[in-house]
């Protein structure tokens, strides 16, 4: 009984939060130029947070991608001309790639699915999925002049991801980002590398003026 007190009580700080934080993140979207606003979600899930953003600001474009079939199919139900949910891995090459489902589920819908292998609690049942080389993508959909944002939440591909965005030059077209960083879900033993990683990102980020987010 205690330890699922304590349970309830660590889900409801962390829900708060959450909240705090996706309320910062609204009003710092709404006060850059909405028009030009171009908001690209990685791991758009059942879109709860399109849901939250469009409730509360405008904005010319949302863009999801999402790696579980029946989780575009659910999207593809929201009627919104300005969004569009696209069944790929934004990754480093359009080649196809795998990804790995969770032993059990986070608390998102069908959430914790990762295309880099040796997540810690992952099925070692690979699932192929298509996959958009996400630097290419970028320079042919993104108008010169919007503004880009993006959530990332991929279960530990963003390290891979933000390293591709450096080494093609595409880092610069984005003017924000909130992200998601799982430096700890792939044994301690590799803890140590991933903070690096992250590191080496962070400064890139920040010698690129981009505004960035801790996700959650």
């Amino acid at each position: 009984m205690i330890v699922r007190t304590l349970r309830h009580l660590r889900h409801r700080k962390k829900g708060r939060q959450e909240a705090e934080r996706l309320n910062e993140l609204i009003g710092y979207l709404a006060e850059n130029q909405p028009e030009r606003l171009v908001i690209v979600d990685l791991g758009f899930n059942t879109g709860s947070i399109y849901k939250a953003i469009n409730q509360a600001i405008n904005f010319k474009r949302y863009i999801g991608f999402e790696i579980q079939k029946d989780l575009c199919e659910h999207a593809s139900l929201i009627e919104d001309s300005r969004l569009s949910v696209i069944h790929a891995a934004a990754h480093t090459h359009g080649d196809g790639v795998c990804y790995f489902e969770p032993e059990t589920w986070s608390r998102n819908y069908k959430g914790g699915s990762s295309i880099v292998e040796g997540k810690t609690g992952a099925v070692h049942r690979p699932i192929d999925v298509p996959s958009i080389d996400f630097a290419a993508w970028l320079e042919a959909e993104i108008d010169s002049n919007d503004n880009v944002f993006v959530k990332m939440d991929i279960e530990g591909a963003e390290f891979g991801l933000f390293e591709h965005l450096i080494a093609t030059d595409n880092l610069s077209k984005l003017s924000g980002v909130a992200v998601e960083w799982h430096c700890s879900k792939f044994g301690l033993e590799n803890e140590a590398q991933y903070l690096s990683r992250k590191a080496d990102i962070e400064i890139a980020i920040w010698e690129a003026g981009i505004d960035s987010f801790e996700w959650f």
